[in-house]
């Protein structure tokens, strides 16, 4: 019981300080526990219904609980249950009798909405959030087969050093003080004087990540490059500062304020009304005409009771979680590990510059490969002759087609060769001598005579 008492007191504290207090400032430490707490929740998804449903930590109850509409709907609830029953009398006006599923109905429909399309700007964020990652990753491959040692460790920095500025000016939530400083000074992306320089530019408001791309894309124009890898270069840093750009694209425009005020207007006048004709739509026969006793008052209203909290506690809870998913840079549960993906990146791009040397294999070796491969996948199998053209197509000794399916997949010189072979394989003519035979793994059909002339 005790350890049980513990878990659960645990879980409260752990829901409020990372529900409640999740819009105060935090520092790179607490910043860092957050993501922690973030990794051990991720799990809870995949858990059994009653581990799942009885978590406290990572929900919106400490939200929900600290809405003042649900507990103002409780109250309105039990009190005009007991004065409607406290004499015979029903002085209390009918409301919503005609339109109550109306008023019911689009209530549920523009919460919904409003969340599906919160929920709609949380998928497209983190899509450029991983998106531009993936630039980087791009970017600092095609940096280590093309530039210099020291252009391509120059090249990782930089657009690092892009990708955490970026995340920097996004949100307030991170700052020069709980992201800039320790991420720089730990993984030294920037020097001194570039810092100051940045520091001039300002870190907020998206200055700062653009001009660290256009620093990288001056340090490519003074390699030696090919017009290709120039090319290839220039293109993903430019996607790369598109995908940040739009980040501060849905930063700027958040969603209409006419559009949320609707949605909590709604809300605000519904919820109230719906408590009330709900505590005055009481069903029991009265034929004393004496009013009932408190008791069974009480006991009739447990039930509505129970459904009122509930459907409270799901409206205010929904729109509390749109609420949030509109903007998921921030310290709340729901919102991305931006530390995570920052130093994931690092960590990534820095293996891509650092990995071996690719073992340049043989002509040799990659024969001997090739002649080591099982038959099933193959689309041919060649004797060990060398290539087949056209003009010798009739003299050669052997060959296998082993998936007849792929021919809508094969190149256009491959789809023909295998054309021109089926063609002339079923015009041969009398006197010309052939074998067929099946594979008895892939079900292949042989040609093992040469054509005689």
């Amino acid at each position: 019981m005790a350890k049980l008492c513990s878990i659960i007191f645990r879980e409260c504290i752990l829901h409020y300080k990372y529900d409640v207090k999740a819009y105060e400032e935090k520092n790179h430490h607490q910043i860092n526990d957050v993501d922690n707490a973030r990794k051990h929740l991720n799990p809870r998804t995949r858990a059994d219904d009653t581990k799942m449903l009885f978590s406290i930590a990572g929900t919106l109850i400490a939200s929900c609980f600290l809405e003042w509409q649900l507990w103002g709907n409780l109250f309105i609830f039990w009190v005009v249950r007991w004065l409607k029953y406290h004499s015979t009398n029903n002085v209390l006006p009918a409301l919503l009798n005609i339109s109550e599923n109306f008023c019911y109905g689009i209530t549920i429909f523009l919460v919904v909405f409003y969340l599906t399309q919160s929920y709609s700007r949380y998928t497209l964020q983190y899509d450029f959030s991983r998106d531009s990652s993936g630039r980087v990753f791009n970017c600092c491959s095609v940096a280590r087969a093309s530039l210099s040692k020291a252009g391509s460790w120059r090249m990782f920095r930089l657009l690092n050093a892009a990708h955490l500025l970026a995340y920097v000016g996004l949100d307030c939530a991170y700052n020069e003080e709980n992201m800039f400083n320790p991420l720089i000074e730990k993984y030294h992306l920037l020097t001194p004087v570039e810092v100051k320089r940045l520091k001039q530019v300002g870190l907020v408001g998206g200055n700062a990540h653009r001009e660290v791309i256009a620093w990288a894309m001056l340090s490519i124009s003074k390699e030696r490059l090919s017009d290709l890898e120039l090319a290839t270069l220039s293109t993903e840093l430019l996607k790369l500062r598109e995908s940040l750009a739009n980040l501060y694209h849905f930063a700027d425009l958040s969603v209409p304020f006419s559009y949320v005020h609707c949605i909590n207007f709604q809300v605000f006048l519904f919820l109230p009304l719906y408590a009330y004709s709900l505590a005055y739509s009481y069903n029991r026969d009265n034929s004393a005409g004496q009013p009932y006793p408190g008791y069974i008052v009480l006991g009739d209203s447990m039930i509505e009771f129970l459904f009122l909290f509930w459907y409270t506690a799901v409206i205010l809870s929904l729109r509390t979680l749109a609420q949030k998913l509109q903007d998921p840079f921030g310290h709340n549960l729901e919102d991305f590990p931006v530390i995570r993906f920052i130093t994931k990146t690092i960590a990534a791009s820095s293996k891509l510059l650092c990995a071996l040397p690719l073992h340049q294999s043989s002509e040799n070796e990659e024969a001997g490969m090739f002649s080591e491969r099982k038959t099933f996948g193959k689309l041919f199998q060649f004797e060990p002759c060398s290539i087949i053209s056209a003009d010798n197509l009739l003299e050669m000794n052997s060959i296998v087609v082993c998936d007849e399916s792929l021919y809508s997949n094969l190149s256009w010189s491959t789809a023909s060769f295998v054309d021109v072979q089926k063609r002339l394989w079923s015009g041969l003519k009398t006197g010309h001598r052939k074998a067929e035979s099946k594979d008895s793994e892939g079900g292949c059909w042989c040609w093992s005579e040469k054509h005689q002339r």
